[in-house]
């Protein structure tokens, strides 16, 4: 998250206030992988991507931000929901939102929901050779947003991105769960080190994050 993020919006506004939702970092990170693997973005196994995908591991390096968004806007202005909680008890987690924000309740079995359902592939190593073709034409993804990709090519560009990645939705994202877990010796590494980077993150909150992240010990 961007260092100065929580003042500029305080700039912006001084009375905003800002909701969190906050995963096991371990499982977050793992699920940025997959993303990451899924839309062309990586061609290298979880382990190399921890290196050569920094976004993974600050993505789950959450105390820093919220420490900077409790002295930009204070704690009563900034409200943090554990996705563990969310999925326990949909219901209490929207009534804690519903209150931070001064709203009437709203009961989540009248609210219509989408579910964004996730592919992966059967053998994860077809789909990195695939990538290595993936990689040069991911720059070409948001081509007709972004000023710098004007004109013929980089029209040519997105709609070649756009049948490549139709054809890796048909052909090798076949199955609801990931061919492989992580590798436990890789989850322990990360479990002591995504703590180390959220030191303090269970005093921030005011609850005790081992209770819902499995090996966290901060």
């Amino acid at each position: 998250m961007s260092d100065v993020a929580a003042f500029r919006i305080k700039s912006m506004n001084p009375n905003a206030k800002v909701i969190f939702m906050l995963r096991d970092p371990v499982r977050r990170a793992f699920s940025q992988y997959w993303h990451l693997l899924r839309s062309g973005r990586t061609c290298v196994s979880f382990e190399k991507a921890l290196s050569s995908e920094p976004s993974i591991v600050l993505g789950s390096t959450y105390a820093p931000s919220l420490r900077q968004f409790h002295a930009a806007l204070g704690k009563d202005r900034v409200h943090v929901v554990l996705f563990e909680e969310f999925e326990a008890d949909q219901q209490a987690a929207i009534n804690e939102v519903t209150t931070f924000l001064g709203l009437s309740p709203m009961p989540v079995a009248k609210v219509e929901t989408w579910h964004n359902r996730t592919k992966y592939p059967a053998r994860t190593k077809t789909l990195l050779r695939v990538n290595r073709v993936g990689q040069i034409l991911v720059r070409y993804r948001y081509a007709r947003h972004f000023d710098g990709f004007s004109g013929t090519l980089s029209a040519i560009g997105h709609k070649a991105y756009r049948r490549w990645y139709h054809f890796i939705e048909k052909r090798v994202l076949t199955q609801d769960q990931p061919p492989s877990d992580m590798r436990s010796r890789t989850r322990d590494y990360l479990r002591q080190h995504l703590s180390d980077r959220n030191a303090g993150l269970s005093d921030l909150l005011g609850k005790t994050l081992s209770d819902y992240w499995p090996g966290f010990t901060q």
